[in-house]
């Protein structure tokens, strides 16, 4: 005899995309460290059975949280109409302004949490690493590339840029010392501003 499905499950069927934005806002809001899935499913309003029809495991679930911000990310710094003709570091300096925004402090708490979390078991988390690390460096890498950059030294200018705005933006998170953190930003970027 098959289950009847209850009225929250029926709910979210051909609605994966909802469902993943109201379990993204709850991750959001709550965290990674304490992170269980029945407070999550009853939070969003399914059964926990319906959140491992869509997504799996709850570690599935953060994976496809966090590679949806980092899609978000890359698609704006691919195709925001504000960035087209800018150089590169015209387009960091937009980007940082962006990123610094308190409206953003969630997303990037959540990644950093996630650093923590992948450093103590990266065998479990070895799709993070893959994308907060190799998603962003390629098209760091090609924006260098096309402005004269050499291959040979794209990648560790790209390594450089995104350690440095990773280690600054992660010092800004936790002291709120925005002053600080921008003068930093600033006189790195002035120094490599030859590099790019």
């Amino acid at each position: 005899m098959n289950a009847v499905p209850d009225g929250r499950t029926v709910r979210w069927e051909h609605r994966d995309g909802e469902l993943l934005a109201a379990a993204t806002q709850y991750v959001l809001d709550h965290g990674v460290a304490t992170l269980t899935m029945r407070p999550l499913a009853e939070a969003v309003g399914v059964t926990i059975a319906t959140l491992i029809r869509r997504f799996g495991s709850k570690d599935e679930l953060l994976e496809q949280i966090c590679r949806s911000i980092h899609l978000d990310m890359l698609d704006t710094l691919a195709y925001d109409p504000e960035l087209a003709g800018l150089d590169p570091r015209q387009t960091l300096d937009v980007l940082w302004g962006r990123w610094l925004d308190p409206a953003q402090a969630r997303q990037f708490t959540f990644l950093f949490e996630l650093f923590g979390v992948a450093l103590r078991d990266p065998d479990r988390y070895g799709w993070f690493a893959e994308s907060v690390i190799s998603d962003w460096l390629a098209p760091i890498e090609d924006v260098l590339v096309e402005v004269g950059t050499e291959i040979s030294q794209a990648r560790a200018l790209a390594t450089v840029v995104l350690s440095l705005l990773r280690g600054l933006h992660m010092d800004f998170a936790m002291t709120g010392d925005r002053d600080r953190v921008e003068a930093a930003y600033h006189l790195v970027v002035d120094a490599m501003a030859s590099q790019l």
